[in-house]
Formats: structure tokens, C-alpha cells, sequence
């Protein structure tokens, strides 16, 4: 029973705390005037960026995204997006950089975190991505154990050193 409300009053000082922590962000947004919603040129752009990605045109859609987060650069999704098709395309240090973009937005996503970790994995940062999966197991303890599914798939299909002796 006292641990039920120990944890209960963890969770509750957790959720005061990250309350605290956006509250900045919102403050930011508002001073530079700007919207965290897609509308106008934004969601124009994002539409395309969903489109092109869907029919597998990745650098139309890289270009789209782009001219979206130009209209408007305070959008998660945007940054989350153009991060999953920088992956796709091997540009794994841009995908990490747009997961934090989005992540600095919002950082309640959990898909944000795990898709971070994962670029990590594949950029064969074990330390980072190991990280991600500690911090998500607090956020979201399933999207915790995707990534670390991700971490293992990526640890089984990267190049293996070859042996210096030549056996």
C-alpha cells in the first residue's frame, strides 16, 4: 500500500515537472508569432511531403518538408516526418538533428524518442541509443521495448569487423 503511494506520488511530481518544462516552449512559440499548427504554405507542403513519401519519392518529399518547416519551423510532425524519410535515405545524422527538433517541441512524443534511438542504432552510437531506450522506458514503456527490438536489428544487420589476422 505505501509503495502504491510512493509511486503515485512519483508520477504525479513527474507530471508537474514536465508541465513546468513546456511551459517555456510556449512562451518561445509565442514570441516569435508563429503557430505550432500546419496552415497555409505549412500544411500545403506537409500534404505534398505525405504524398511524395507515400508514393516512395523521397527526395521530393525531403524537399517538401523542408519548404514546409520554412513557412513554419515550430511543427513536430514536420520534423518527425522529414526525419523518418532521412532515414530512409541514409542521412542518418539529419534524421537525428529533425528527431530533436521535434523532440524539443514535444517532448511527450514518444515516437519522437524511439525513432531517435533507432538512428542512433543504425549510426552504430550504442551509448545514444541506449540512452533513448533508458528514458523511454519512463515515457512509454511499449515504445521502450519497439526501440530496443529496433537496437537489435540494427546490431544484427550492421557490417561485423573483419578479423585483422585474416581468419
Amino acid at each position: 500500500m505505501i509503495s502504491n503511494l510512493r509511486n503515485r506520488t512519483l508520477c504525479a511530481w513527474i507530471t508537474i515537472a514536465l508541465t513546468l518544462a513546456l511551459i517555456p516552449l510556449s512562451a518561445q512559440a509565442q514570441k516569435k508569432n508563429h503557430s505550432s499548427s500546419l496552415d497555409g504554405e505549412a500544411l500545403k507542403y506537409y500534404i505534398e511531403g505525405n504524398d511524395y513519401s507515400n508514393r516512395g519519392e523521397f527526395e521530393k518529399a525531403i524537399e517538401s518538408y523542408k519548404k514546409s518547416l520554412k513557412a513554419n519551423d515550430l511543427v513536430g510532425p514536420t520534423h518527425y516526418n522529414l526525419g523518418n524519410i532521412l532515414v530512409a535515405t541514409d542521412k542518418l545524422k539529419d534524421a537525428v538533428a529533425e528527431y530533436q527538433r521535434a523532440i524539443d517541441l514535444n517532448p511527450l512524443i514518444a515516437e519522437y524518442h524511439r525513432n531517435q534511438g533507432y538512428a542512433y542504432a543504425l549510426l552504430q552510437n550504442g551509448d545514444m541509443a541506449k540512452k533513448k531506450y533508458e528514458a523511454l522506458k519512463m515515457l512509454s514503456p511499449k515504445h521502450a521495448e519497439e526501440l530496443l527490438l529496433w537496437i537489435k536489428t540494427a546490431n544484427e544487420s550492421a557490417p561485423k569487423n573483419p578479423d585483422p589476422s585474416g581468419k
